[in-house]
């Protein structure tokens, strides 16, 4: 009986553990999903199911191998933990849902929502075959362009993007499309300043 006590409170100190690790990745899984603007990817859903189903397995573990004493409170804290952890990871879902629709490129909030443009830019970018286009087409799809201040040339059509993606955004991104002689775009990059 003694032996069982200290192998139940060992279990549940591994537990415990556990539970404090879930908690520390899911704030630095909330932080890298805000900084680096992620969205629902082949890497990104693994890496958050995984954790919160070693949770589960571990509480049914627990419960299983009778390492939790016989006693109500052990179950509802068991109950709690797992409730918490599917909660955490809905958030973490739905944050990086929320990521998947904004990084879609639209005419209208390219045009009137600037800091959002660091964001769809990459489907920009995929999606519209920018190079060929005339200045005039560009102009037309993605307005005016915007702060000529920074990397303008004669020939070149410079967006401002916003902040640059990153866990430290000093500097702005960019988007430079270059012309050539006939005033088409000949080649684009996305700079920082």
């Amino acid at each position: 009986m003694l032996k069982k006590h200290y192998s139940s409170k060992i279990m549940w100190g591994l537990l415990v553990m556990y539970v404090v690790l879930f908690i520390i990745l899911d704030v630095f899984y909330n932080y890298f999903i805000d900084a680096m603007h992620s969205s629902l990817s082949a890497i990104s859903i693994p890496a958050i199911i995984l954790p919160y189903i070693f949770l589960l397995l571990l509480i049914f573990w627990l419960v299983k191998s009778k390492q939790v004493l016989p006693n109500p409170r052990n179950h509802k804290v068991l109950f709690a933990f797992g409730l918490g952890g599917l909660v955490m990871s809905a958030v973490l879902f739905t944050k990086l849902s929320m990521n998947e629709q904004a990084s879609h490129f639209s005419q209208n909030r390219w045009i009137h929502d600037l800091e959002s443009r660091v964001y769809m830019v990459d489907d920009l970018v995929a999606n519209y075959n920018l190079k060929g286009m005339t200045k005039q087409q560009v102009t037309q799809l993605l307005g005016k362009q915007t702060e000529p201040a920074y990397f303008a040339q004669d020939d070149n059509v410079v967006y401002r993007l916003g902040m640059e993606r990153g866990f430290f955004s000093i500097d702005n991104e960019r988007l430079v499309l270059s012309l050539d002689a006939h005033n088409k775009v000949a080649d684009l990059q996305i700079l920082r300043d």
